[in-house]
């Protein structure tokens, strides 16, 4: 719609798509930032945890950030949970 009302008012929509290119660039690099700030702090939390807690170091240097992987759920010392399958 805008398009076609830059269109109307005689003006060019090159330039509306060129601001629009620009200022997608722009929150593009602003997440990717954000993106690799997070990773880093990642690392380091997890190097401060394994420093301090030598028993997480096989959850912690075996983790992604792949939200899309099943998390492992530990039994309790009663057994499985009524009703649960694959301990979900």
């Amino acid at each position: 719609m805008q398009v076609l009302m830059e269109i109307d008012n005689s003006r060019n929509p090159m330039l509306l798509t060129k601001e629009r290119l620009e200022r997608a660039a722009t929150e593009n690099q602003f997440m990717n930032g954000k993106i690799q700030a997070i990773d880093s702090y990642k690392k380091y939390l997890d190097e401060a945890l394994v420093q301090n807690f030598p028993e997480l170091r096989e959850y912690l240097e075996g983790s992604s950030t792949d939200l899309t992987q099943p998390i492992k759920m530990e039994e309790d010392a009663v057994g499985p949970r009524a009703g649960l399958s694959n301990g979900v």
